[in-house]
């Protein structure tokens, strides 16, 4: 049986600008997007919290 979890999404009220290509460098500029999920041995993937 498959289970499915209740992924809930929060909107940016607005977007950040796109440093210029010869700016990036790894640590310093990051996306407006992220997921982020827990994993433990005995829970498996679950949401955090």
């Amino acid at each position: 049986m498959k289970q499915y979890l209740d992924i809930q999404m929060e909107r940016r009220s607005a977007s950040q600008t796109k440093p210029e290509q010869d700016q990036l460098g790894f640590g310093i500029h990051f996306t407006d997007h992220m997921f982020m999920m827990d994993y433990t041995t005995k829970n498996g993937w679950h949401m955090r919290g």
